[in-house]
């Protein structure tokens, strides 16, 4: 698969780069892209592990998924293969991978903007889960501006964890937003 995706940049119309333009890889070199079009494809193990705690029931529906970004969009809406979540798949992962933002304590996250395993974009999606819950204040982003999964410098992660003891032992609430360390 990494031979064929290196190949994809070469290649007339580069398949390679609108495979990451409509998956929305995150990398801003051949090889970071390369890795998170590994990741993307090649993510079966969590899949795999879903699909065995739903006892064989679909939790993925695309069929309503148009996509966007590549060179002949029609052919590829066309082309790609559809799957439909089954119902008891949907209330599985309602139940026990839904987050319901319902917060009580302080929770600080840290996140690398471009992971190729998790996508920057769930931690606004989470805020938005928290807001909505009504929980706000318990909540504190931080984010590396990075490429890598919890690709984080042993100082940044050392000053989130102070960041968050301060927070939940004296009530000092800390700075969102990027925390890089140069």
């Amino acid at each position: 698969m990494a031979n064929a995706l290196s190949i994809g940049f070469s290649t007339p119309g580069q398949p390679t780069l609108q495979f990451a333009n409509v998956a929305g890889l995150p990398g801003s070199t051949p090889d970071e892209i390369v890795f998170s079009g590994i990741t993307l494809v090649g993510d079966s193990l969590g899949f795999n592990d879903l699909l065995q705690r739903t006892h064989g029931q679909n939790f993925y529906d695309n069929t309503r998924t148009v996509y966007s970004g590549s060179a002949d969009d029609i052919a590829l809406n066309a082309g790609v293969q559809r799957f439909s979540a089954t119902p008891a798949g949907l209330a599985y992962i309602a139940k026990y991978y839904t987050p319901t933002g319902q917060l009580r304590i302080p929770m600080l996250t840290l996140h690398t903007t471009q992971d190729p395993t998790v996508s920057f974009s769930q931690e606004h999606a989470y805020a938005d889960t928290v807001a909505a819950a009504g929980a706000s204040q318990f909540l504190v982003q931080q984010f590396v501006t990075r490429y890598g999964h919890c690709n984080l410098k042993p100082e940044e992660i050392l000053n989130s964890f102070q960041d968050l003891l301060f927070w939940v032992n004296f009530g000092i609430t800390p700075p969102g937003g990027d925390v890089t360390v140069p």
